[in-house]
């Protein structure tokens, strides 16, 4: 998976799809492109199931310093999430992140054709892991359609 994702649903839409509430102070704003580099605040619901959180993309250690650069750590590859430093503390802090879909770009030649992810409209939870109010998605390498969609420049 790339760093796009899109949520179009409203707070109200996402609490009665998820059957969860956010805090009552909490402001969402949807938006049908949220690039990760921008470090958006995304709905994630973590392994305490007490209500729905707005967590940065780009998870940050709690030992990070200041100059973490959380860039590295907006998704986690599976096969070899459990060597990685950053994920270490996380891995038993666990989370989906609600999204309507995501974005891929297919490569052919000099064009790039985009692909918009998603399941009829509905919410999606993507794998995740939290900490300190951020989060990372786990991702694994890519196979069937996808393999297809997530090719390399060429």
């Amino acid at each position: 998976m790339c760093f796009h994702v899109k949520v179009t649903k409203t707070k109200e839409q996402i609490e009665k799809k998820s059957r969860l509430k956010f805090k009552p102070e909490v402001r969402f704003a949807p938006n049908p492109h949220f690039k990760g580099f921008d470090h958006p605040k995304l709905p994630v619901i973590t392994n305490q199931q007490d209500f729905i959180h707005l967590f940065e993309w780009g998870l940050i250690p709690h030992w990070a310093g200041n100059d973490f650069n959380s860039n590295n750590t907006l998704n986690a590859r599976i096969e070899t999430i459990d060597e990685k430093p950053s994920f270490c503390d996380a891995f038993t802090n666990r989370c989906v992140v609600l999204v309507d879909g995501f974005y891929e770009w297919r490569h052919e030649g000099k064009d790039k054709i985009k692909y918009d992810i998603g399941i009829n409209n509905n919410l999606m939870c993507l794998a995740g892991l939290y900490s300190d109010n951020t989060f990372t998605i786990v991702t694994t390498e890519a196979l069937g359609i996808m393999e297809f969609i997530h090719n390399t420049k060429r």
